[in-house]
């Protein structure tokens, strides 16, 4: 039983369910319910940090109401719906403890974070690696000042009970490998797992499960041809796999690609039910969601780099389901996030209102309307050129899909020289406000305290006065706010 240890997050969600109501699984339904409702209330309240706006907040709100996913997911026995919930909080948490330089916010995104991994055991120690890999690579900027150290430190300290919980849990299996019986793609798989399963394949596992795919045949072809430490050293087995790999450069790099397209590409509805709307819609809105809210994360991460932590999940998950094996369930905890980004991105390109100047609708229908004609001529020509058709499609939504960043782009070349690197927020009666340096920068360089100071804004013991983010930029330090 210590092997199921690993399980012990969902574990002991699951079983208190089921010891206060037995076999009952309208109960499940419901706390799940319940989960994706806390969801939809995180992603309002985390577009609205990041906008500044309520009306970024209802935007994202109404976008989750009709994500399909949040219905179709209710009633299965997976774990996704608390995971999306912890997750999203904690994305809104991190961006207040940002723009309020509060520490207390930023342990509570860890901490939430940290139960969010509990319950995705599978992923803990890779998404703690990746948090550890991208404080180093920033650690320049961050260590530079006592606020910056304090403010990374809270949130370790609110990452650090789960860490420790599982370093228990680590210790109390041991060598124990009862959970590689359930499938060998969770905790210790008996030889390296990745894509490279899948070369020499359709790209699908099924056939090919656990010492049957054509990667471990060759494997042990080759151990059995001189070398029978290969199938027990994992060292050898990992400089096995970097030969394999590399052998198929340009088959590797395209399937990595496919993962991590197809990972986002599909909403998460296994059995494709036209429930609560036909799924072909529910396809449109899962593509329409991602590609609004990658271009809500660009132009937010743009301007204050520090936000790029509220979109660390969706990134990481991203890479690791294009190194080892995507499926649209795995997104559900990340699309939350990308759901409020969509609903930032919606509010601020269509306040900001970029296409109204004549050269940037130039740009615009430079764009626009060679995506319209391209469209349209791949469907006249579909019947007698079925390739060419293909290929005019391709290239149309492209350039459809080119058209959210062309806006960013257009919104940074419009912008005056002292708002593009924090924005600069407009005031509500029109006049826009003095551009203020991005909370990163804020973070990390000591001559934003003077430039404050003669601003005349309250600059607290150790660090400036903490900005909030705002549209486009950060509003002042109000006291009262952040006593809240």
């Amino acid at each position: 039983m210590r092997g199921l240890f690993y399980l012990a997050g969902v574990g002991t969600v699951f079983g208190v369910l089921d010891a206060l109501r037995p076999g009952d699984t309208a109960l499940l339904r419901d706390v799940m319910a319940l989960a994706n409702t806390a969801a939809m209330l995180g992603v309002f309240v985390l577009a609205r940090r990041l906008s500044g706006s309520r009306a970024g907040g209802l935007v994202a709100l109404a976008l989750a109401v009709g994500y399909a996913t949040f219905a179709v997911q209710t009633g299965r026995l997976y774990p996704d719906p608390l995971t999306a919930a912890l997750l999203v909080w904690a994305g809104a948490a991190y961006a207040g403890g940002i723009s309020l330089r509060s520490r207390r916010r930023l342990a509570g995104a860890g901490g939430l974070l940290g139960l969010a991994l509990l319950l995705r055991a599978q992923v803990l120690e890779y998404i703690v690696a990746v948090i550890g890999l991208s404080l180093l690579v920033t650690v320049r900027w961050w260590w530079r000042t006592r606020e910056g150290r304090a403010l990374v430190s809270a949130f370790l300290v609110g990452l650090s009970p789960a860490l420790v919980a599982w370093a228990g849990i680590r210790w109390a299996v041991g060598g124990r490998d009862d959970v590689v019986r359930m499938g060998q793609v969770t905790f210790r798989p008996t030889y390296p797992f990745g894509f490279w399963q899948q070369l020499e394949t359709d790209g699908w596992t099924g056939p090919y499960r656990f010492k049957q795919d054509p990667f471990y045949k060759a494997m042990e072809a080759q151990a059995r041809a001189g070398d029978p430490d290969l199938l027990r050293s994992r060292g050898k087995q990992l400089a096995f796999t970097l030969r394999y790999v590399a052998a198929r450069p340009l088959t590797s790099l395209l399937l990595v690609l496919d993962n991590a397209y197809r990972l986002y590409d599909r909403p998460a509805n296994d059995y494709k039910w036209d429930y609560p709307y036909p799924y072909p819609l529910q396809v449109f809105g899962q593509r329409a969601i991602v590609v609004l809210g990658l271009a809500g994360a660009a132009l937010l991460v743009a301007e204050q780099p520090a936000l790029a932590g509220v979109f660390l999940i969706p990134i990481a998950l991203a890479v690791l389901h294009g190194l080892v094996f995507p499926w649209p369930r795995y997104n559900v905890p990340a699309m939350p996030l990308l759901i409020a980004s969509a609903g930032v991105f919606v509010v601020r390109a269509a306040a900001d209102a970029p296409w109204r100047a004549p050269r940037a609708r130039r740009v615009l229908l430079t764009v626009a309307a060679p995506a319209v004609v391209t469209l349209a001529l791949a469907v006249l020509v579909r019947g007698a050129l079925p390739e060419a058709a293909r290929v005019g499609r391709v290239l149309g939504i492209l350039l459809v899909l080119a058209l959210p960043f062309v806006v960013i782009a257009i919104k940074g070349a419009r912008a005056p020289r002292g708002h593009r690197g924090g924005g600069g927020a407009r005031h509500p009666r029109g006049g826009a406000r003095r551009a203020r340096p991005p909370v990163a920068r804020d973070l990390h360089a000591p001559r934003g305290r003077r430039r404050r100071r003669r601003a005349g804004h309250p600059a607290l013991p150790g660090g400036a006065g903490p900005p909030e983010v705002g549209s486009g930029g950060v509003r002042p330090f109000r006291p009262h706010r952040a006593s809240r």
